[in-house]
């Protein structure tokens, strides 16, 4: 691979070999991705294995068996695990009748024979690759079969065995998620080194990029444009996107947008999607208090590299429809930082079995593309650990979700952003300061605000002059979200665009004929600012009323969400 970095776990595997603190390694993550162009990781860990001058090099997975570099290396591996190979006369015999000398492939038979050839008297230096690990030491939970339990002694021994150890063998086993090996083997007196396989860095993307002749291709986009777009995603996937332009001809933005929300589609289903922000502050109408807190204290410190002043999470709190969703997608233009939408009840509601690995994989993808923001709505309804009755998967979850938003490594590269109108119906362990540093309540907008909102999406009005909105009409909006003004706002230039109405008429007319049906706003409103954890995120001049009065409103508000009657 002239010319390709190495990736970094290449090296710490090296280093550790090298000095004799490790010889038996667990790769996870990112093991089924190229690593580099044409080069898959059985490719890389082959090479790999040579510089420690093997004299054989093995590879296993329980759904294919044994395979060797060259026919040679088998003879040695069927001597030293006490196999030899048929003669010549045998092979006659089982040619005539049909018979294959195989290796076994059933993991107990096949551990069993590894780990005579490894400990076999010669003491040979031996390379063993076992691939897909988790299909054969998977967690038992004390009722595993005899043969996981028996695969599970094998492979924990060879980590602490010095005699393995003294005769330069190395063996790596490899899984896309760790947390799918059973424990015993990954616990830190295993003798076993986990090492992450991490998603591709934008140096080895651009190296990738590099590596192909896309003249063919018409570039409506810069390469460096190209290769910060496909962060998060593997070199496997970025081969995939270069094939559809490819076939396309050109690559633009859009078929790069495209592409990629289509191959995080089939990798994680519904669970994720990145938002494209297309907004800044300056399409919002009001809420400047907030606008001007994010800038100072969230925006500017990033901007600076002031990671430790960074919030790791933010909390928005009050009404539905006053602008959490919008000030996010601004927030991030303005900062120039990705989004990833979490639809966290789907990783909740996944398959028994799948939804811890679906969760770690997802997370671990997310913090390939820091800096970046995650964003969960309506939190109270997705996030619980009591979700389901799936033996405890649900807890489980909930707490690798806790871990991340606590990791102080992560502070200034993820900001989790979540929204709610119920902060009383989140966990309290969800709550607590050190996940969410900051709760910003958001109100329904004043006099100014509405005024405001209606400036910016009057603009696609035909002569639209902010002057000639009625105090009628404005007075009419008291109390209105801002979705129920932008609603307003929408039907006025259909009445200007279908009925030709001037501006200041098709608004006066819309506002007369729409109602804003958002519900239980006072008790909501009452809920955010009762969570609300600094007073400077309160609207300019805006007196905190008594804890008494607050929590009399949010009383009205039911205790948990209850579904209605459908008779």
């Amino acid at each position: 691979m002239p010319n390709f970095p190495n990736p970094t776990w290449a090296a710490e595997v090296s280093a550790r070999y090298s000095s004799r603190e490790r010889h038996a390694f667990i790769l996870h993550g990112n093991v089924e991705d190229l690593v580099a162009p044409e080069t898959s990781l059985p490719d890389f860990l082959s090479l790999l294995g040579q510089a420690t001058n093997p004299e054989l090099i093995v590879f296993y997975d329980r759904a294919h068996g044994f395979s060797f570099p060259i026919p040679a290396m088998e003879d040695k591996f069927r001597m030293l695990a006490g196999l030899p190979r048929p003669n010549a006369q045998q092979q006659q015999l089982q040619a005539a009748a049909g018979v294959t000398p195989r290796l076994p492939n059933a993991p107990i038979e096949a551990l069993n024979l590894i780990n005579r050839a490894l400990l076999s008297s010669e003491g040979a230096n031996i390379v063993v690759i076992i691939r897909w690990a988790e299909t054969i030491i998977p967690p038992t939970n004390g009722n595993g079969s005899p043969e996981d339990r028996a695969s599970t002694i094998f492979i924990t021994d060879w980590g602490n065995d010095a005699v393995i150890g003294n005769t330069g063998s190395l063996i790596i086993m490899t899984t896309t998620d760790i947390g799918a090996l059973n424990a015993q083997v990954t616990a830190p007196n295993s003798g076993w080194a986990p090492v992450a396989v991490e998603l591709p860095d934008d140096t080895r993307r651009a190296a990738f990029l590099d590596a192909f002749d896309t003249s063919d291709i018409e570039w409506q986009m810069s390469r460096q444009v190209f290769v910060a777009m496909t962060a998060s995603l593997s070199l496997r996937h970025m081969e995939q996107m270069i094939n559809v332009a490819r076939y396309r001809g050109t690559m633009t933005i859009e078929l790069a947008q495209e592409t990629k929300a289509a191959l995080v589609k089939a990798e994680y289903g519904d669970l994720v999607r990145f938002i494209e922000p297309n907004t800044t502050f300056a399409d919002i109408g009001g809420l400047e208090h907030i606008k001007a807190f994010l800038l100072k204290y969230v925006v500017a410190p990033i901007r600076a590299g002031k990671t430790n002043r960074v919030p790791k999470g933010i909390l928005l709190t009050g009404p539905a429809g006053t602008g959490k969703t919008a000030i996010v997608k601004a927030f991030a233009a303005e900062v120039g930082l990705k989004i990833f939408d979490i639809n966290i009840g789907q990783v909740f509601g996944s398959l028994q079995g799948q939804t811890e690995s679906t969760m770690r994989r997802m997370l671990r993808m997310i913090e390939s593309a820091a800096p970046c923001i995650v964003w969960i709505d309506e939190i109270d309804q997705s996030v619980s650990r009591q979700a389901g009755g799936d033996n405890g998967a649900a807890g489980r979850v909930f707490q690798q979700l806790l871990q991340f938003m606590s990791e102080e490594r992560l502070r200034g590269k993820v900001v989790v952003m979540a929204a709610t109108n119920r902060p009383d119906l989140m966990d309290a362990a969800m709550r607590r300061a050190g996940r969410f540093d900051y709760k910003i309540p958001f109100p329904v907008p004043n006099q100014a605000e509405r005024l405001a909102i209606m400036t910016i999406y009057g603009r696609s009005l035909p002569n639209f002059n902010p002057a000639n909105i009625s105090a009628a009409s404005l007075a009419m909006t008291e109390g209105w979200t801002g979705a129920a003004i932008r609603q307003a706002m929408e039907k006025a230039i259909a009445y200007c665009e279908d009925d030709g109405l001037p501006a200041d008429e098709a608004i006066a007319r819309a506002i007369a004929r729409t109602k804003d049906t958002t519900q239980d706003v006072d008790a909501m409103w009452a809920l955010a600012l009762t969570e609300c954890n600094d007073l400077d995120l309160l609207p300019p001049g805006y007196e905190m009323p008594d804890s008494k009065i607050l929590a009399e409103k949010a009383a009205a508000l039911p205790a948990k969400r209850e579904r209605r009657s459908l008779i």
